[in-house]
């Protein structure tokens, strides 16, 4: 909430006051719809892209491998609703995200898979055979 000065006073700014009595919570809908952070690591055989979610569960989640596109959407819906005898009121909440990731031509996008831990969504792309590091192997001078 926002003061103004009034007479050496600071009192509440009336039109801040509407905006906080009429606020949803969490921030309103702008914070509903967000990127998921992410971070991704290259170990030896794969690429592992692990997304924080929490709040959801895996049947929240969608992904998809189109062209070399891998794409992860999310979405939670929740309905409340609250009654007594002079009102009603109903909150649709929905939380939601999308990230779409370009694959490199080294990963076989028929072996990625997912799992959903403690608001963590782990997704492995494998690497193909031959993109895997090898031994390194002596050449004989002829």
């Amino acid at each position: 909430m926002s003061y103004i000065a009034k007479r050496g006073h600071y009192v509440p700014a009336l039109f801040n006051l509407a905006d906080d009595f009429f606020r949803t919570p969490a921030n309103a809908w702008e914070q509903r719809s967000k990127i998921a952070p992410c971070n991704i690591v290259e170990n030896e055989g794969n690429y592992e892209i692990k997304l924080v979610a929490p709040g959801f569960a895996k049947e929240n989640f969608n992904l998809s491998v189109e062209k070399n596109m891998l794409s992860i959407k999310g979405i939670i819906e929740n309905k409340q609703e609250e009654s007594n005898e002079k009102f009603t009121r109903r909150e649709f909440v929905v939380q939601s995200f999308e990230r779409s990731f370009t694959l490199p031509e080294i990963v076989d996008g028929d072996a990625i898979g997912a799992t959903y831990d403690n608001g963590i969504l782990s997704v492995v792309l494998p690497k193909k055979e031959e993109a895997k590091a090898k031994e390194p192997r002596a050449i004989v001078v002829a």
